[in-house]
């Protein structure tokens, strides 16, 4: 077992303080659900503490994937932001965010949300990324995915989103400019499809073993639209007006 560093060991003390006074009920589909969600400023500091050890074990049951600590690791805690989303005092989820500004506005990257299988389809998903844009105030929203899941979720913020079913309103060039510079410059993607927001092969496989149904009609028009192979490891670029 890995040992907390100092400054690790601050944070998560500073994390448990902020859990015990941030608990609230929510009601996502469940009666008096009891969620609490302590937001991290600095994610670098608990690489090696045991929370990083739990985030990990989150990451492979929510995605179903064997990744190892250190990868995990590499992900959650090299962002601007970490969200920690306990369910009655119990780790379940996280989400993580980069904040960058592009043309004067402020953007919010959803870099990865994750929930424990046993804890899904409950709203926590939801609630992090309102707990979020709530704090952060951000004019844009932006992430990569292969998740009609996800396009979903952040449907449920925008006033203007892409890529679209056909539509395209005022934002439409905009949101290909900020699409492309997410791509290509911040996730550096070769086969970029800016007018699409669609790049074959990213991955090169499935992120997760299974996606669940979707009924959001739009989100489905959307990837079945785009020919979206999950397999083949597709994905997307979101971009969602906020504001």
């Amino acid at each position: 077992m890995n040992k907390t560093t100092g400054e690790g060991k601050a944070n998560v003390d500073v994390a448990n303080a902020e859990l015990k006074r941030l608990e609230r009920n929510a009601t996502y589909g469940h009666a008096d659900l009891q969620v609490s969600i302590v937001d991290v400023h600095d994610p670098k500091s608990l690489r090696g503490s045991k929370i990083a050890e739990e985030l990990a074990g989150v990451a492979r049951d929510g995605f179903g994937t064997n990744i190892t600590d250190d990868d995990a690791n590499n992900h959650i805690l090299n962002v601007d932001l970490l969200q920690l989303i306990y369910v009655q005092g119990r780790l379940v989820g996280f989400a993580s965010y980069d904040i960058f500004e592009f043309s004067g506005m402020k953007v919010l990257y959803l870099s990865g949300v994750v929930i424990r299988k046993d804890n899904q389809t409950k709203g926590l998903s939801k609630m992090s990324l309102g707990n979020a844009i709530g704090t952060i105030q951000p004019d844009v929203l932006t992430m990569r995915t292969q998740n009609p899941v996800v396009y979903h979720l952040a449907s449920e913020f925008a006033k203007e989103i892409y890529p679209s079913d056909g539509l395209r309103g005022p934002s439409y060039e905009l949101c290909v400019s900020i699409g492309e510079y997410v791509a290509v410059k911040r996730l550096g993607m070769r086969n970029y499809q800016k007018e699409l927001f669609f790049e074959k092969g990213t991955y090169g496989t499935a992120l997760n073993d299974k996606v669940p149904d979707v009924v959001d009609e739009r989100a489905r028009s959307v990837f079945e639209g785009l020919k979206l192979d999950r397999q083949r490891g597709d994905s997307i670029i979101i971009v969602a007006m906020l504001r």
